[in-house]
């Protein structure tokens, strides 16, 4: 987890990780790692005529990689209620917990080995916080995803994250939570 106060650089430490802005120094991956990044405001205007459905088939045809991700979010119940109660619906209408699991669920689609999730709650309910909190806690334990997240949360830290980096301008601290944020 990045942590740090507004205007701290997380963002900018983010997307310089993926490649999106210059900067100096060096960032190791393995050339076969896998990418997914979910920003931190997925909005779509409610009156915005495109199903969950249209949506993945953006991304894949796949319906079983569609099926599976959804499945991995909690969204896929039963065939009638992925059919009737999710993909029917206008990406627009969801709530901002359903939001956030449709964001998650796409980026699973391509089957990431690294997930950079940018305030994972932004918007959503303090009961929906902790569901995608443990959602996420549940992907990165069942398919070994690492999940590279900012938050404001220190409670977040402490609880889901196994290093911490806090910026300010420039690292503060880095490593394991109780060990670099109780002094």
């Amino acid at each position: 987890v990045i942590i740090g106060p507004n205007g701290a650089g997380k963002t900018t430490l983010f997307r310089a990780m993926l490649g999106l802005v210059p900067f100096e120094g060096i960032i190791e991956k393995s050339k076969s790692s896998r990418l997914a990044y979910i920003p931190q405001n997925f909005t779509v205007p409610a009156d915005m005529p495109l199903t969950v459905k249209e949506f993945f088939e953006l991304k894949t045809k796949d319906k079983d990689v569609i099926c599976e991700a959804l499945r991995a979010v909690g969204m896929h119940k039963d065939e009638h209620h992925l059919h009737h109660h999710v993909l029917s619906k206008r990406i627009g209408v969801l709530s901002g917990g359903e939001r956030q699991k449709v964001s998650i669920a796409w980026a699973l689609c391509d089957n990431p080995d690294i997930l950079f999730f940018d305030e994972p709650t932004a918007g959503i309910d303090l009961g929906g916080e902790e569901t995608i909190y443990e959602l996420l806690k549940h992907i990165r334990d069942k398919r070994g995803i690492t999940i590279i997240m900012i938050s404001h949360e220190l409670n977040v830290v402490y609880q889901y994250a196994d290093s911490v980096i806090c910026l300010n301008r420039k690292m503060i601290c880095q490593g394991p939570p109780q060990a670099v944020l109780n002094p």
